[in-house]
């Protein structure tokens, strides 16, 4: 079950990051945003780590 969990979160951080991407205006947000994208999509973030920097957002 934990693997079910954790490609949910997977994939909601990634619909999570992208729709952000659609509104934000800010270059220095919009890049934080784009490198956390990437991490994310080849799955180098984990729930403890995207915490602390999506409230930042």
């Amino acid at each position: 079950m934990p693997g079910k969990y954790d490609e949910f979160v997977h994939l909601e951080n990634i619909r999570n990051f992208e729709k952000k991407l659609e509104t934000e205006t800010d270059p220095v947000k919009r890049d934080l945003l784009v490198k956390l994208l990437a991490e994310e999509k080849v799955g180098k973030l984990s729930p403890t780590v995207t915490e602390p920097q999506a409230r930042f957002l």
